[in-house]
């Protein structure tokens, strides 16, 4: 089995959020979009087996410094797709809730795809 990437441990993610992730101020013409999923309980490999169905969307680009990285921890993760980024996250402040957050020209489209798996997961 041959890799081309990095290999994603979710017992060796860090517990909290990144520091350095901080959403991007929104430009002239992009959108913002949030749904908040209430759940009777958050099954514990949730979040993981959705960083896996989502894993191409995972990795964000900075062009400005030609970099690649990706953002996840425990109970969340950062994605991208073309122009429009992501945040799911569980929230801490709401019990058994999960937060998304889609930014960018055409949020719906990313927000569709990100519901869709969460959906499938919880079937």
């Amino acid at each position: 089995m041959q890799s081309d990437g990095p290999f994603l441990v979710p017992s060796l993610l860090v517990e909290t959020r990144p520091e350095e992730l901080t959403p991007p101020p929104l430009e002239k013409e992009q959108h913002q979009l949030a749904v908040r999923y209430h759940l009777d309980n958050v099954p514990p490999m949730l979040l993981p087996r959705l960083m896996f169905r989502l894993h191409k969307y995972m990795v964000i680009n900075d062009e400005q410094k030609k970099t690649s990285r990706v953002f996840c921890w425990r109970q969340g993760v950062l994605l991208s797709k073309g122009s429009h980024h992501g945040l799911v996250e569980v929230e801490k402040e709401v019990k058994n809730a999960i937060l998304i957050t889609i930014w960018g020209v055409y949020p719906q489209h990313l927000l569709r795809i990100v519901l869709e798996s969460l959906e499938a997961l919880l079937g």
